[in-house]
């Protein structure tokens, strides 16, 4: 977890009797952990890990008698719903999890393909089992907010692509044109 939003949870007005306990874990010492929370009488938690150490904590979480309607997980992960949460459904525990993704969404099947086409062009694996990982259409949106705030700009064909660097003051001269586009681009009316 990084420390600006550990210093957010820790610094928050609870209630006079509230604890927070803050653990750092790893594949080592992730049932220990559990174990010793769950000794304490510790029935929530709130966890910041990658998507294998989220499914390795609910994995252990299971093991150790956690997963059941006395215990309420804050999955912090923004895949959670990429991973096989079969095993976990039916014990009646409290997940929560966030999505930046709607998945619903009519959209989502043109992503999908046009990430395969991308795949198999390429011969790379970006999809695992048919999901769309939310860096990946992060990554996506960037460039369909870009290629919207370019054709609305009209200079796509008219850049000059002058090289600048960085260490000075020299600005661009589509530059503040293209912000513009960029903060204006509604790239839904595209889907």
């Amino acid at each position: 977890m990084d420390l600006y939003l550990m210093q957010k949870i820790i610094s928050h007005p609870y209630e006079s009797d509230s604890e927070v306990l803050v653990r750092r874990v790893d594949e080592n010492n992730i049932r220990h952990t559990l174990q010793d929370m769950d000794k304490k009488g510790k029935r929530h938690f709130i966890a910041h890990l990658s998507k294998d150490m989220t499914f390795k904590l609910l994995q252990e979480a299971l093991k150790v008698g956690m997963i059941d309607p006395d215990h309420h997980f804050v999955l912090a992960n923004l895949d959670l719903y990429t991973i096989d949460l079969e095993n976990f459904r039916y014990n009646y525990v409290n997940l929560t999890g966030f999505s930046l993704i709607d998945y619903d969404a009519s959209y989502l099947e043109e992503v999908r393909r046009d990430v395969k086409k991308y795949e198999d062009k390429n011969n790379i694996n970006i999809m695992k089992e048919g999901t769309i990982e939310t860096q990946t259409a992060l990554v996506y949106d960037a460039f369909q907010v870009l290629a919207k705030a370019l054709s609305n700009a009209d200079i796509g064909t008219i850049m000059n692509l002058s090289s600048l660097s960085c260490d000075k003051n020299d600005a661009w001269e589509y530059g503040g044109s293209l912000y513009n586009y960029l903060n204006s681009a509604n790239v839904r009316d595209h889907y």
